[in-house]
């Protein structure tokens, strides 16, 4: 195994233990581009107020939530 793909698996196992999730984070993790993932909750903003935690100018998508979210819809 090189270390390109131990750094990629050593990533993907600290993120899917974290329960927020920055921006980036969300679009490494879940393979959507970090302005698709903007774009959707400035229009959408009933899934904003139930996936994203402001603290400070901070944003944090909420995992388990967000998780949730994307298996009910349809078109991202």
């Amino acid at each position: 195994m090189n270390k390109q793909t131990r750094k990629i698996e050593d990533d993907y196992k600290v993120l899917s233990l974290k329960v927020l999730m920055s921006i980036d984070e969300a679009s490494r993790f879940y393979g959507i581009g970090q302005k698709c993932l903007r774009n959707h909750f400035k229009t959408h903003p009933e899934a904003s107020e139930e996936v994203l935690l402001q603290i400070g100018s901070t944003v944090r998508l909420k995992r388990k939530k967000f998780e949730q979210y994307l298996d009910r819809i349809q078109v991202m």
